[in-house]
């Protein structure tokens, strides 16, 4: 009984550990977009002010900052996510 108990925690840890690094994946693909959708606005490809783009960018950079610094950069964490 014991050693199953053992082998739950050790899974749960695992299945935590792919949840976040999906997670953190994900943000990155948010950011990606934003710098995208910043360019793209700071050239005036979109019709709308700069500065409003800019805040949000700085915002969402602000965001992304904190689970980068916690968990490190998702791409080189050394667990597959399939």
């Amino acid at each position: 009984m014991n050693d199953l108990n053992e082998q739950y925690k050790i899974e749960l840890k695992l299945q935590e550990k792919k949840s976040n690094v999906r997670t953190l994946k994900s943000f990155l693909w948010f950011f990606i977009a934003m710098v995208v959708i910043w360019l793209l606005t700071a050239v005036d490809f979109f019709v709308i002010d700069t500065r409003w783009v800019t805040i949000a960018f700085s915002i969402s950079a602000a965001f992304f900052v904190v689970p980068l610094i916690l968990k490190g950069l998702p791409l080189y964490s050394g667990i597959s996510t399939i």
